[in-house]
């Protein structure tokens, strides 16, 4: 029903893109309707007016192809992104998806520097640096990124477990047995 009268006040048709970018946004929350979103937020990024319409519709596109498994699409929208709009959440996942997903931890380490430098409190960010850093076969800086960033996540389990098991590779790494299964 939400759907229907957002189509028909014409939202798609508002100018800039944004009202496009908007409706994309929205379709990407149903399974039913993901396919129809990529296809609409694709168009705001090709020729949209405003570029904060772009910015926003390739950022969500980006989630929409990393949910997808298409990561080499999503790491293309977000950079677009970030070219716009620089977020350090999307140089984050700019970061994790090169390292993780794609095995290129070389060419994650900037946009996992960036968000550092941007956000140097937040321990996903700080997490997700620790574990490129790692992945360059950057032991020493990653133990002390993977050691700050679970003294931020304290108190929030949520977020330290990943950490932890983020230095339980790096103490496995290390070929630390001991302290990988502490």
């Amino acid at each position: 029903d939400w759907l229907a009268f957002v189509e028909s006040v014409g939202l798609r048709r508002a100018p800039g893109g944004g009202g496009a970018m908007l409706l994309g946004a929205v379709l990407l929350r149903s399974p039913d309707t993901v396919q129809q979103a990529i296809s609409l937020l694709e168009s705001v990024v090709q020729s949209a007016d405003d570029p904060r319409a772009v910015g926003a519709a390739a950022r969500e596109l980006g989630s929409a192809y990393f949910v997808l498994q298409r990561h080499e699409d999503a790491v293309a929208a977000w950079q677009r992104s970030q070219e716009i709009m620089p977020d350090p959440a999307v140089a984050n996942n700019i970061a994790f998806t090169l390292a993780e997903d794609l095995g290129r931890p070389d060419e994650a380490l900037p946009f996992a520097q960036a968000a550092a430098a941007a956000s140097p409190n937040d321990p996903s960010i700080l997490d997700t640096l620790g574990v490129v850093q790692m992945r360059t076969g950057d032991l020493e800086s990653a133990a002390g990124t993977l050691e700050r960033a679970l003294q931020l996540a304290s108190g929030n389990p949520g977020r330290a477990g990943p950490i932890l098991l983020h230095l339980a590779d790096l103490e496995t790494e290390r070929s630390n047995k001991d302290a990988a299964a502490a």
